[in-house]
């Protein structure tokens, strides 16, 4: 994902983060960690100031590291659109365009198709997309079932 200050405020984006996930659960290695990255002091005293806000709000402790932006790492191959890859008929689907399990790793098509299998998404944007993702209607049913039991 690239951060556009154009199109979400730094702010929105940190509640699109704290809404995203449980920051109140521990992660049990690094690798796993839920973390905010930041690029100056400005993001900095931001983000500690949201997760201070959280943590008042909720009483609970916020386990979400903050730390400097070193570089950014792709996660291992098979990490890469993990529920996509459980789906053997909508895997089968994009074969046709991407022969290599590799190449789903920058698409776009790919990681909306696996926000949708996790429930993520809007409903309504999925239909108005969904011609333009070359799947069987197979595979569009299942996204939908997906989207529904969210």
């Amino acid at each position: 994902m690239d951060y556009d200050p154009s199109v979400i405020t730094y702010n929105d984006l940190l509640d699109a983060f704290w809404n995203g996930h449980d920051p109140g659960r521990k992660s049990w290695t690094r690798q796993y960690m839920s973390m905010i990255l930041y690029h100056d002091p400005d993001q900095e005293k931001v983000a500690r100031e949201s997760k201070a806000a959280l943590e008042k709000r909720t009483g609970r402790k916020v386990h979400t590291v903050i730390e400097p932006y070193s570089g950014f790492y792709l996660a291992e191959n098979y990490h890469q659109k993990y529920r996509l890859k459980m789906q053997s008929g909508i895997m089968s689907d994009l074969g046709k365009y991407y022969p290599e399990t590799s190449g789903l790793t920058h698409s776009t098509a790919a990681a909306r198709i696996n926000g949708f299998l996790y429930g993520y998404g809007d409903p309504d944007f999925f239909e108005e997309i969904s011609g333009q993702l070359g799947l069987s209607d197979k595979s569009l049913d299942r996204i939908l079932r997906a989207l529904a039991g969210r």
